[in-house]
C-alpha cells in the first residue's frame, strides 16, 4: 500500500511504527506527537483536516510543533494516501 509506504518514510520517524507517537525522533519533540492510532483522537479529525495538517504542518499558532509541511514535497495524491493510511492505524 502506498500510504504505507509513505508513512515509514515520512512519519515514523516522530510518529512511531504504530503511529503512537513513540518515533525515535519523538522523545525530543515539545509537544510530543499524537497517538494517530488512538481512534478517540482521530475521530476529531475529518479528512479535510488531516490534509491540511501534513500539507501545512504545525509550525504555527496554536500548534507550534515540529511537524513540517509536506505540501512542496508530496503530491495530493500521496497526502490522500497518507489520510487514507492513517485512518487505517486508528481502526
Amino acid at each position: 500500500m502506498a500510504g504505507a509506504e509513505l508513512y515509514s518514510t515520512f512519519c515514523a520517524a516522530c510518529h512511531g511504527a504504530e503511529g503512537k507517537g513513540d518515533g525515535p525522533a519523538a522523545a525530543v519533540l515539545d509537544p510530543a506527537p499524537p497517538d494517530l492510532s488512538d481512534s478517540q483522537v482521530m475521530s476529531t479529525m475529518d479528512d479535510a483536516y488531516i490534509f491540511w495538517r501534513i500539507s501545512e504542518g504545525g509550525a504555527m499558532e496554536p500548534f507550534n510543533s515540529g511537524m513540517p509541511a509536506w505540501g512542496n514535497s508530496l503530491s495530493d495524491e500521496q497526502i490522500w494516501q497518507l489520510v487514507s493510511y492513517l485512518r487505517e492505524l486508528s481502526q
